[in-house]
């Protein structure tokens, strides 16, 4: 055992060891044990860690397979083990449940004993499903983070209401296996606001959705070939992100998120693109449809969403660039790596104040307004 300021270390810990923990009775910092070989490490270990610990870490322990965790235990991360099994105490004080690289092929059942949960992790394991009825009584719960496991489907078989649902803000699920989702799954919980589904297998998604506290909705890295949002209701939606889909027609009433500050559609197969698809759109700042195969975009509008201050249009296949009226005050474009031949400087509107060109057949880049009055277009030869 060697301890720090912050922290004490005892390793190959056995249930005849525990006697050790009387010697940081008093240590408020973590405990971490290392190489544990015990299957099963019960609460007669555990529940003698002294109450003073601010939270136990058990690392790189690959016989546990089974933990018993006592009422007295306020924080838990498990990291490296074999753990398939967990039972937590009746009327548990348990705040942070972070369990990594495990064997865990469901939520454990019996979190519902923790009624104080605010943080649960399970990350890197062997999850196969989500019933979100498991946390219905876990009412202090605010961030559930389920990354990187093998969850296909996400159910809530809860027939009652649940407490969990006035306490929840932030759902992780990315990087599962997740094909389709009925997001009316996630209406009961009331101040949502956080919801990442990024790098699943999502071929549809079903709703509406209507969630009244929704900030950030990620949907990047999936296999989404539609998306409309003409029945959905997200009227605090600021952060949106839908990169790396199949969309090759950009999401219809996409302006019924007025509130709406970042769109991210960068990696789709979108062919043409109208700001008019933006109109009314206020609060937008930035607009960023890099990589994608655009041939051409309309940027006129009688609503031009008048805070847009960043376009992305680099590295499509657009082969002309028409910005005559921008009634913007300032907005800044990247066109860089399409295959535009020609452009009329005179012709652009002057609240462009920045345009960057490079990697097509004609440059005319700027980076300033006081550039762009002295700008000389390049023709590239190669």
């Amino acid at each position: 055992m060697y301890c720090t300021e912050v922290l004490c270390e005892i390793e190959h810990l056995a249930p005849e060891d525990s006697f050790a923990f009387q010697y940081i009775a008093n240590f408020p910092g973590k405990l971490v044990l290392k190489h544990i070989p015990m299957e099963h490490m019960d609460r007669s270990v555990l529940q003698k860690v002294p109450n003073q610990i601010s939270c136990l870490h058990i690392k790189e322990s690959a016989s546990i397979s089974w933990i018993s965790v006592p009422r007295s235990l306020r924080c838990l991360s498990v990291d490296s083990s074999s753990l398939s099994r967990m039972d937590i105490e009746p009327s548990s004080t348990i705040r942070q449940l972070v369990i990594t690289q495990c064997d865990l092929v469901h939520v454990p059942r019996t979190v519902k004993q923790a009624r104080s949960l605010a943080l649960l992790k399970i990350w890197k394991c062997k999850l196969r499903e989500l019933d979100l009825a498991t946390v219905c009584d876990n009412g202090r719960l605010d961030l559930l983070i389920l990354k990187e496991n093998e969850i296909r489907y996400v159910v809530n078989s809860a027939t009652r209401q649940c407490s969990v649902y006035d306490s929840l803000t932030s759902l992780l699920l990315s990087r599962n296996r997740i094909v389709t989702i009925d997001l009316t799954l996630f209406r009961s919980f009331v101040r949502l606001e956080h919801l990442y589904l990024a790098s699943n297998r999502l071929t549809s998604v079903t709703g509406p959705m209507v969630q009244q506290a929704l900030y950030k909705l990620d949907l990047n890295s999936n296999r989404l070939s539609h998306l409309s949002f003409c029945d959905w209701h997200l009227p605090l939606l600021s952060i949106l992100w839908i990169s790396s889909n199949r969309l090759a027609m950009f999401p219809n009433c996409m302006n019924h998120f007025t509130n709406l500050t970042v769109i991210t559609a960068v990696k789709n197969e979108l062919n043409n693109f109208t700001i008019e698809a933006l109109a009314g759109m206020d609060s937008l700042i930035s607009l960023t449809l890099s990589y994608n195969s655009l041939t051409s975009v309309t940027m006129t509008t009688e609503r031009f969403p008048a805070n847009l201050q960043i376009i992305d249009l680099d590295h499509n296949n657009l082969t002309a660039l028409n910005l005559p009226s921008i009634p913007v005050q300032s907005v800044q474009i990247d066109a860089t790596a399409n295959r535009i031949a020609e452009f009329d400087v005179n012709g652009t509107s002057a609240n462009v104040s920045r345009l960057l060109m490079q990697g097509n057949p004609i440059d005319c880049s700027w980076y300033t307004p006081h550039e762009r009055a002295h700008v000389q277009c390049v023709r590239n030869t190669e």
